[in-house]
């Protein structure tokens, strides 16, 4: 992962352009070719992590909440203790990441149109009509979403649909309610959820019933 601590990373993965900040994070798989460049005066460094194929094989950016930056914070810093610290964040991982939700703009109104996608992921308003009703301009929100989250907003609501449905998949729902609860047809929520976790929900839903 991209840790950083002052300023601001970016980081480039094929067409993808995505954001390290002291707010967010980036997950890189293993092995996957990428840029990165820091803007102005940035401190930053590598978080090295084992494991974590079944993130899924793209790369995400990822809010650094209260719990990731405890978990985190033995492996940023040189001592003991790093391999059940290690073990910890690991354990802690993968479900957060499922249920975490993408991290917001910091433009007011483009937060507002997030807060409101969050509140129901079903809603099949486009963004033109969201930023109608928001008063600000379509462009004004694209450039919001992409230069404070690291996501397009296209990305960034589909996103947030799909971990949407890993939430319902959790409470025991089956996957064509959970597609249903964030506004997809079941063939569309399982192909988003296998490109954005490399598992398809059912497989999903499977594993966390044993």
């Amino acid at each position: 992962m991209a840790w950083v601590h002052e300023g601001r990373l970016i980081v480039r993965v094929g067409n993808q352009t995505l954001t390290a900040t002291p707010r967010c994070t980036v997950y890189l798989p293993a092995g996957v070719a990428h840029s990165v460049e820091a803007v102005g005066d940035t401190t930053a460094g590598p978080l090295f992590l084992s494991g974590v194929h079944h993130l899924g094989p793209r790369a995400l950016t990822l809010p650094r909440t209260e719990e990731l930056n405890r978990l985190a914070a033995p492996l940023t810093e040189p001592g003991d203790g790093v391999g059940a610290a290690m073990s910890d964040l690991m354990a802690a991982l993968l479900p957060w990441v499922r249920t975490a939700p993408p991290p917001l703009p910091e433009e007011p109104r483009a937060r507002r149109i997030a807060h409101q996608i969050l509140s129901d992921p079903a809603a099949p308003e486009s963004l033109n009509e969201l930023a109608l009703a928001a008063g600000v301009s379509v462009r004004t929100v694209q450039r919001a979403f992409l230069r404070e989250t690291g996501l397009s907003f296209g990305q960034w609501r589909a996103r947030s649909r799909v971990i949407a449905g890993a939430r319902h998949l959790r409470e025991g729902v089956s996957v064509s309610q959970a597609a249903q609860a964030c506004g997809y047809t079941p063939s569309t929520f399982i192909a988003r959820y296998r490109a954005e976790f490399g598992v398809t929900p059912g497989r999903e839903a499977h594993h966390l019933r044993t």
